[in-house]
């Protein structure tokens, strides 16, 4: 699978981290929110997906990584589909078959080529990194996570940042599920009570639909149901969000050099935890492995 990594983001080492082949990447931090309790009450569980269309075979746009991250949204829209809890999606195409098919509920969408927008505030339950994995992808699909990229905390989701296209989590390409094998995960540290925006850009280029993805939790806990653990919000009433601050944010504190028995250099992580300025921190180990030569 083809994988782009941002300027904003750590290469990290594949083989080392999950045994299997990957690609991977992780955020310095995740920024997030906190709403007042009678507001979290109300909210909706689950993600908005709006639907686009998308020209088929079009491969100039698909390539562009300002146009994935922020320029789907000029495309004619099929619709939106709300409280989407279970979001992957997998169509084989059909020469036979109906051109239109419904996808999370909407009707008429051209499901061999189509943008899907997923939207919403993932709460974090316990601090710690979390991993986006991406197993499976026809035909490619940009991740933003826990940045305001993804859309601005404490503001409704109805418009996409400009430029955003720069602080993506990941962004992975496999047309024609040439690459069905591999694995892209992306990391990134979040905190216990916060919620951070997510959007997920999604784009099926021509014939077969697949994108199934699971986010792991830092006890291990894997979510493909996003019931309880995404909300969607269209409206925040003023005074019933407050941003998460600078203090909150954890940093890449050292860096240290190990050798390996691999030919090649390559960057890891690990999450540390320890006290700074007498209160539990955790805080991000940068690993250089060296050949031993």
């Amino acid at each position: 699978m083809k994988f782009t990594v941002a300027s904003t983001v750590l290469t990290a080492l594949s083989t080392l981290l999950t045994g299997a082949s990957a690609d991977v990447t992780a955020l310095a931090s995740g920024t997030g929110c906190t709403f007042a309790t009678q507001f979290t009450n109300s909210l909706d569980t689950g993600f908005r997906v709006r639907l686009f269309h998308y020209p088929l075979w079009d491969w100039i746009h698909f390539n562009k990584e300002e146009w994935v991250a922020n320029s789907y949204t000029t495309k004619n829209a099929y619709g939106t589909a709300y409280s989407v809890t279970q979001p992957q999606l997998s169509y084989t195409y059909n020469l036979f078959a109906p051109a239109t098919t419904e996808i999370f509920g909407v009707p008429g969408v051209e499901f061999n080529h189509f943008v899907a927008e997923y939207m919403g505030y993932f709460k974090a339950k316990e601090s710690g990194m979390y991993s986006f994995k991406i197993n499976g992808l026809d035909d490619g699909a940009m991740i933003f996570f826990g940045t305001q990229t993804a859309f601005n905390a404490c503001g409704p989701q109805v418009s996409v940042p400009d430029a955003s296209w720069n602080e993506y989590l990941m962004w992975g390409k496999n047309p024609w599920d040439i690459d069905s094998e591999t694995s892209d995960i992306g990391y990134v540290f979040l905190e216990e009570g916060f919620y951070y925006p997510m959007r997920l850009v999604y784009i099926n280029n021509g014939e077969n639909a697949l994108f199934d993805f699971d986010i792991t939790t830092p006890s291990n806990e894997v979510i493909v149901n996003f019931d309880g653990w995404v909300y969607n919000v269209e409206d925040i009433p003023t005074g019933v969000c407050e941003l998460q601050g600078d203090l909150n944010q954890y940093n890449i504190a050292q860096t240290t050099t190990e050798i390996w028995t691999e030919t090649y250099t390559t960057t890891g992580f690990s999450q540390v935890t320890g006290v700074a300025d007498a209160k539990e921190t955790t805080w991000i180990r940068e690993i250089v492995y060296v050949p031993n030569n």
